[in-house]
């Protein structure tokens, strides 16, 4: 395992590893002190969120906000300590600094001119509210600063040639660029939060009713599966990617799965909290399903297998959890054909990560 920082020069095998030359490898500690600050930061952006969902007091200067900047701060310090640190005399910056951090930094200066920008725009045009908050661009220009700045650990990992593909990692290993993802994962679902299932019962007996007097039933349950459909892919995809480049400790989809809808389920003072666990359910069923498939198929199979079997059960689950708590509103052919087409379509989307070997190669893929 890579648990220690390695500061002398790696010696490349493969052009890949060239990357990683004359740069320091980024430790265990370092790694947990940047989780920190990247939860820190996060539980900002959703706390803000569930400010303007609840119609909180709107200024720039909230406690909400708050929470955000000095998350912000705490992140860029870090990566500017780590970065500083990897310095090297007669060498220019950008080929000491660690791998992923570049783009860390340019996310941090993203960051910081969207913060000044969002003052501007509240001074000038007042304060967003509802899904106007969600396409101002200063807020896309912190968006795009912070994936950027979150994803760092992520792309470190990516390119150490020593986290091999090839056998099964630990979180010890891994625990910083899963928790990366989940978070990356979590902060799109932020942006896509009105398709939410884990922030709106969609299938709810009440909100259909409510639709269904105004004469839109059908439009909402259009909308309703739409929801389903874009969630869906929004948890199998960075589990596919990560698949793509790593065989991943048990309990990694439960983490990618449940952190999104548990943050989604806060934006809105968690009043739908008792529907997480079915993304719970999900996670669990699919890290099962991946764990034991290693031992008798390829990872290509595997991954088909767990994102099908795991996305089916999170809705069912869904389903379930929605009778209990909301009342089912929806009839049994679309809740049932629902959850098939979301299954079916994990499958195609693990198709398109992993497709199947062509005829003239010697060996399938990984």
């Amino acid at each position: 395992m890579v648990t220690a920082i390695v500061d002398r020069p790696v010696p490349p095998s493969s052009p890949d590893d060239a990357l990683l030359l004359g740069r320091r490898r980024v430790g265990s500690a370092e790694r947990r002190v940047g989780a920190v600050c990247a939860v820190w930061m996060t539980g900002g952006l959703f706390l803000d969120g569930w400010a303007h969902s609840v119609e909180k007091p709107e200024t720039f200067l909230t406690p909400w906000h708050g929470v955000l900047y000095s998350g912000f701060a705490a992140i860029a310090v870090w990566m500017w300590r780590l970065i500083v640190r990897s310095a090297q005399p007669g060498r220019p910056l950008s080929s000491t600094i660690p791998v992923g951090y570049g783009l860390g930094a340019v996310g941090v200066v993203c960051f910081g001119v969207g913060g000044v920008a969002d003052f501007a725009w509240h001074s000038l045009l007042g304060i967003e509210r509802s899904i106007n908050a969600l396409f101002s661009p200063p807020h896309l220009l912190l968006f795009g600063g912070g994936m950027m700045l979150l994803t760092t650990a992520l792309r470190h990992a990516w390119a150490d040639a020593a986290l091999s593909g090839d056998v099964v990692l630990s979180w010890g290993d891994l625990g910083a660029p899963i928790l990366s993802m989940a978070i990356a994962t979590s902060i799109v679902g932020f942006f896509l939060m009105e398709l939410s299932p884990f922030r709106f019962p969609l299938m709810g007996f009440r909100r259909l009713a409510y639709w269904k007097s105004l004469g839109e039933g059908d439009t909402y349950s259009v909308l309703g599966f739409g929801g389903l459909a874009v969630t869906t892919m929004l948890l199998v995809l960075p589990v596919l990617l990560l698949l793509r480049r790593w065989r991943l400790p048990f309990g990694s989809i439960t983490l990618m799965w449940t952190l999104p809808a548990f943050l989604l389920s806060g934006s809105l003072g968690f009043r739908t909290l008792g529907l997480v666990p079915a993304a719970l359910v999900g996670g669990v069923a699919a890290d099962i399903a991946l764990a034991r498939s290693w031992f008798g198929m390829r990872t290509s199979g595997s991954a088909r297998f767990a994102c099908a079997a795991g996305t089916g059960a999170m809705w069912l689950a869904y389903v379930g959890l929605t009778e209990w708590r909301f009342g089912m509103g929806w009839s049994a052919e679309l809740w049932a054909g629902s959850i098939m087409l979301c299954a079916g379509g994990a499958f195609l989307l693990a198709c398109l990560a992993f497709p199947p070997a062509l005829p003239f190669e010697t060996s399938a893929p990984r």
